[in-house]
């Protein structure tokens, strides 16, 4: 549950436990009060009077990572928000082979086994593929995937993932990345 009250926003999460931003007029405290327990933790004092976004999942998030690692896929450029012409997504070796990553994603996941690992991004909803980049030996290719200023795509919850090709034949799917664009 959250609630405004006179600048404060208050978390309950439930089981007692209440967290809350606590504008004191100079600067913007965190705090965590336990009524079980009894007492309040103030965990971040003096934060800039700025406004705060506060997350509890990370965005984009990956998913279904496979041990051994061998190829992953994961992003940079700051968030997935309208209008950042710097967000990519990134394939990864761990192999110590230079490859071609094939990057494709959907609306949703999936975890459909093929030879080559999961297929994470559900094909019945549609899977779009991007293109590819070279990933060299041990390390990673980048993916430029600006995320176009268009209002309609603000929530929008999108799934990505790689199928990389080494040079000698050999192939793997990494894991997927799920973000909402900001």
């Amino acid at each position: 549950m959250v609630e405004t009250v006179d600048d404060s926003a208050h978390v309950e999460p439930g089981g007692g436990i209440l967290s809350a931003i606590v504008n004191t007029g100079r600067s913007i405290d965190l705090v965590r009060a336990d009524d079980v327990l009894a007492g309040t933790l103030p965990w971040a004092n003096g934060l800039a009077s700025d406004p705060v976004a506060l997350a509890v999942r990370a965005n984009p998030r990956a998913y279904g990572l496979q041990l051994p690692v061998t190829s992953a896929i994961g992003s940079q450029g700051n968030a997935p928000a309208l209008g950042n012409a710097l967000f990519a997504l990134r394939a990864q070796d761990a192999t110590g082979q230079a490859g071609t990553a094939f990057l494709f994603g959907g609306v949703a996941r999936a975890n459909i086994p093929t030879p080559f690992g999961a297929v994470l991004v559900d094909p019945a909803f549609g899977i779009s593929v991007f293109g590819f980049t070279s990933v060299p030996a041990n390390g990673g290719g980048t993916f430029p995937l600006a995320i176009p200023n268009a209002p309609g795509l603000l929530g929008f919850l999108f799934d990505v993932q790689a199928f990389v090709v080494f040079g000698n034949g050999a192939a793997v799917m990494t894991n997927a990345l799920e973000f909402t664009v900001q």
